[in-house]
């Protein structure tokens, strides 16, 4: 690839044109019939973490004779739910390696790029301090777009999880989830609010914990900043507290005597056992 002509910036959901051109600067004819393809990327370098835009079979163009050259142009759709910022547009020729050439190294041309997209976070939400094992809750969250751009995502999931701590993490307990759908796009400064009833599962931790209120808790739509996407509701938990408070067995007993064993569980805590 020698030479290519691309935007210095873009944003998600945008469909760019894009135009490269390869030359055969080798010393024998190419005729395989090769595609080109158009990536998007965090570096300089093809890897295979780098996203696929854009393809275009090279066909019309063979044989290319040493010397010769072509041009294409294409245009590309940036996704709304690839990664904003400083990132790289990678034009790739013989993408498949269908040609056999003197050297590999020299068929890919990195084009700076920078892609803007919008800012989702929640800036309000509500949910009760306390709660037991079981009940019903209805917190309820306030999601705008902080941006200076659109979300172009068609839809995005808002999710309730419980956690032990603030964080959003692995080891936290999926609770509720609501889409959100765009109509279209999702103006900078929009807002929307959402409230859901949900149900405290038994098998939660009773004690002192959080309610997370995500947005986009599938990254559905790329933004300049992920760090505003939860917020953090402290709860305290009632629940059950099963004990043996007392049991009976015989003192001895023989090899392969049937023997009757007796105890009694109470609840010592402060809410019934469901």
């Amino acid at each position: 690839v020698v030479n290519a002509t691309t935007p210095g910036a873009a944003q998600l959901g945008e469909t760019i044109s894009v135009d490269w051109s390869v030359e055969n600067i080798g010393g024998a004819d190419a005729t395989a019939g090769w595609t080109d393809q158009v990536y998007v990327s965090d570096d300089e370098i093809l890897d295979a973490s780098d996203r696929l835009l854009a393809f275009l079979p090279t066909a019309d163009q063979m044989p290319l004779a040493a010397g010769d050259s072509y041009s294409l142009n294409t245009d590309v759709y940036l996704p709304s739910d690839i990664s904003t910022g400083n990132r790289y547009l990678l034009l790739v020729t013989d993408g498949n390696d269908e040609e056999r050439e003197l050297d590999e190294t020299n068929n890919v041309l990195a084009q700076a790029i920078t892609l803007n997209g919008p800012d989702l976070a929640i800036i309000a939400s509500t949910a009760p301090t306390s709660a037991s094992l079981g009940d019903q809750i209805m917190p309820d969250w306030t999601v705008t777009n902080t941006g200076n751009y659109a979300a172009t995502a068609p839809t995005w999931s808002d999710k309730i999880y419980f956690s032990t701590d603030s964080t959003l993490d692995a080891t936290d307990t999926l609770i509720a989830s609501q889409d959100f759908n765009t109509s279209g796009t999702f103006a900078a400064n929009d807002t929307y609010t959402r409230q859901q009833t949900i149900t405290l599962p038994n098998s939660l931790t009773a004690g002192n914990g959080y309610l997370l209120m995500v947005t986009d808790g599938d990254a559905q739509q790329g933004e300049l900043n992920e760090d505003n996407n939860v917020v953090a509701s402290a709860i305290n938990l009632a629940g059950p507290d099963l004990a043996v408070s007392s049991a009976t067995a015989p003192n001895t007993a023989r090899r392969g005597e049937m023997v009757n064993l007796s105890w009694t569980v109470e609840n010592q805590g402060t809410t019934p056992a469901l």
